[in-house]
């Protein structure tokens, strides 16, 4: 309720220092932009593709992503090499485990602020990421994960800590941290270091 005071706080503000026409000029880019970038405009991608989007967003926040090298003809039909994210073909069942957890998480732990908060950032990603599907017409979700992933991670974590609480332990959070930095050294590192590989071979730097 206070967010929507908010906004309408905000938008008679704008009025009032004659600033309407910034409101009302921007409701048609905002059209624009959802017809032509989300997965419900002029590039309708069905519900259960946007959702393996989503899915597979979710793991890329936590994982490295598929991607590898592509070659394909360029403007002038000459060849151009990229990194490129590979298409989804499937729902990520280790993503849709993560959804769960930070929702288990967020209502354990619903007396927290953080963890509203944080409940509510991951609501919003589904609604714009999933639901309105902002991003699938690109396959470039992963873009995102800078805007989204803290909630879940502040979700994961604060759930490692709930399960202390109740088990009376105390190595449940250092285990989780160990573990992170498993999986990068393991999983993320290599898939950096092949990134790193691709780029300085196709797009040296130039002194």
């Amino acid at each position: 309720r206070s967010f929507f005071r908010a906004v309408l706080e905000f938008i008679a503000l704008m009025f009032l220092l004659d600033r309407g026409a910034v409101v009302y000029k921007s409701i048609p880019r905002l059209v624009s932009l959802l017809i032509g970038y989300s997965g419900i405009g002029r590039n309708h991608i069905l519900f259960i593709d946007r959702l393996k989007q989503y899915s597979e967003f979710l793991y890329y926040s936590f994982f490295s992503p598929c991607a590898g090298f592509h070659s394909h003809a360029g403007l002038n039909m000459e060849e151009f090499n990229s990194w490129q994210l590979y298409r989804i073909e499937s729902i990520n069942y280790t993503g849709l485990a993560i959804l769960a957890l930070a929702l288990f998480s967020a209502f354990i732990n619903r007396k927290s602020k953080i963890c509203r908060v944080s409940f509510m950032w991951v609501i919003l990603s589904f609604i714009v990421l999933c639901a309105i599907g902002w991003g699938t017409a690109e396959n470039g979700l992963i873009l995102y994960s800078l805007y989204f992933s803290w909630a879940f991670y502040i979700l994961i974590f604060m759930l490692v800590l709930k399960a202390e609480e109740l088990s009376g332990t105390k190595f449940l959070a250092p285990l989780l941290v160990v573990a992170a930095l498993c999986v990068f050294v393991r999983v993320s590192f290599p898939a950096i270091n092949e990134l790193v590989d691709f780029a300085v071979k196709y797009y040296p730097c130039s002194w």
